[in-house]
């Protein structure tokens, strides 16, 4: 799997090359912000269950 510093890096470089330096691609696009914010959720939503899998919060049972 990977770390959450690894995850962390990887959500910066993926908002950074879809948003550019300045936005605009999301500004000159708004009909990708629905899907951008899905993805974005179910990303963190993927992190979170590692995270919880790997504190042993929670079994795979339990996360589904």
């Amino acid at each position: 799997m990977f770390t959450l510093q690894e995850a962390a890096l990887a959500y910066a470089k993926g908002a950074e090359r879809i948003l550019g330096e300045d936005g605009t691609y999301i500004n000159n696009n708004q009909e990708l912000v629905p899907v951008f914010v899905s993805l974005l959720f179910q990303s963190l939503e993927i992190s979170l269950k590692h995270l919880g899998l790997e504190a042993r919060l929670f079994t795979k049972q339990e996360a589904r």
